[in-house]
């Protein structure tokens, strides 16, 4: 297993939470997300008990409560993952009657698409272009409306998306990206794509670890696979628990670490490349929680003076600070590469 924290041209890429939120938009978010809930429970009164989805085991204890919901904690390999929890049907229901999801989309997504493009997409088009120069048929699982495929055809891809929602499907489609609109472990894909992406949906499954038995399946033999997901170990979800944002049930299930998605991806088969912590928001999402109270403290004083400082040097060290975390494995935002053996 390799970990790779070599300095990159992007470290010195500077994002700020409202490059990506316009300023209020996660507040109202909330708001419908607690309503979708309420509407959500109230129409779903079954919930399915499971097992822990990295290494089943049975055992448990309690992380955490919100919106109704349990977060556990797997006592054997530490997966924290909401249980009991709606069944796949329930959350495609929830999702096609979401009002937070369409808001989502309408009122922070689309205002912010220029940012994402140039903070977002461009990026991570250079880091997987720099690191798999072999340009051969590549699978993006979640892909919206291909923003980030559309620009890599024009670097030599051969691209498919996957997505479910039908404006974005015909977003994609206008783009000349090919689309595919069923779950990846229902197509019987085999061997087919040299790389396999799935940016921010880990989080989101049922069945994780169904989705990535079907991934590597449909890999070519030394094909490769890069997965982002939150990082419950990170910076901000210690500061922040159950008061991040992002800890957003039932729409986030599934809470991995460096440790159980390796050792997840490792159980299916994959050999591990690359485990980065690559991420920009953490002192400024924290930063944001104290300025508006959500919290008093991180729970250690230096670190307070450093996030709320107002004299000159403050924003530089807080930039600093964000490099250290990213660099030692402690941001929010968790990326890693693995191969198919």
């Amino acid at each position: 297993m390799m970990k790779n924290n070599e300095p990159t041209k992007l470290d010195n890429l500077v994002i700020k939470r409202v490059d990506l939120k316009p300023i209020g938009s996660v507040e109202r978010y909330n708001e419908l997300l607690k309503s979708d809930i309420k509407d959500f429970m109230f129409m779903n009164k079954s919930m399915i008990e499971i097992s822990c989805p990295v290494c089943f085991s049975e055992y448990k204890q309690l992380w955490g409560e919100k919106y109704g919901f349990n977060f556990v904690c797997c006592d054997e390999c530490g997966f924290v993952f909401v249980n009991p929890r709606p069944s796949s049907s329930d959350m495609i229901n929830y999702y096609e009657n979401s009002k937070a999801s369409a808001f989502f989309q309408s009122n922070i997504i689309a205002p912010t698409e220029q940012n994402r493009i140039e903070l977002i997409v461009k990026p991570r088009l250079s880091y997987i272009d720099e690191k798999y120069p072999f340009k051969g048929k590549w699978l993006d699982i979640g892909c919206s409306s291909a923003i980030l495929l559309a620009e890599a055809k024009k670097s030599g891809w051969d691209v498919v998306g996957l997505d479910f929602e039908k404006n974005a499907i015909a977003a994609a489609e206008r783009k000349g990206v090919s689309m595919l609109d069923q779950p990846i472990e229902s197509l019987g894909i085999k061997f087919e794509f040299h790389l396999i992406t799935l940016f921010e949906v880990l989080e989101h499954l049922s069945n994780p670890r169904e989705v990535l038995e079907a991934c590597y399946a449909a890999t070519v033999k030394s094909g490769s696979i890069i997965i982002t997901v939150p990082n419950i170990e990170g910076f901000e979800f210690e500061s922040l628990g159950v008061n991040h944002t992002n800890i957003c049930p039932p729409s986030h299930l599934n809470y991995f670490s460096p440790s159980t998605l390796s050792r997840l991806l490792l159980d299916v088969g994959y050999d591990i490349t690359d485990i980065e912590t690559p991420g920009y928001l953490d002192v400024d999402n924290v930063r944001s929680a104290m300025l508006s109270k959500t919290i008093t403290t991180t729970g250690n004083k230096f670190i307070d003076l450093v996030l709320m400082s107002n004299e000159p040097l403050g924003e530089r060290n807080r930039e600093a600070l964000q490099r250290i975390i990213s660099s030692t494995q402690k941001s929010g935002h968790l990326r890693i590469c693995a191969t198919k053996k």
